[in-house]
């Protein structure tokens, strides 16, 4: 039976993608890893695992659900902002629609 120390599994714990975790973990346990190297490793498979970020598209869908849902129609001063924004919008979008 094979045993890691404390501080080499909670390190290991703290990979989120389970594939990349036990391939982390088969290869500590083969090759003898230090907890060095395993804080490298881990170091680098964040580092490919990059979350993405949402499209331009998506955020535009999130920023206008939230404005619909939000009070800002209450406060004149935000209205008065929302419709410049609105209105800038619409200027950019002049000569792409068809």
């Amino acid at each position: 039976m094979l045993y890691i120390s404390c501080g080499v599994g909670s390190a290991i714990a703290k990979v989120k993608d389970e594939e990349s975790r036990k391939k982390l973990l088969d290869d500590a346990i083969v090759y003898n890893f230090s907890l060095n190297e395993i804080k490298r490793k881990i170091k680098e498979i964040e580092q490919q695992v990059k979350p993405e970020t949402p499209s331009i598209k998506d955020q535009v869908d999130n920023t206008f659900r939230k404005l619909k849902q939000s009070k800002v129609w209450e406060d004149p001063k935000k209205k008065v902002k929302v419709e410049k924004l609105l209105a800038q919008l619409d200027a950019l979008m002049v000569d792409d629609i068809s």
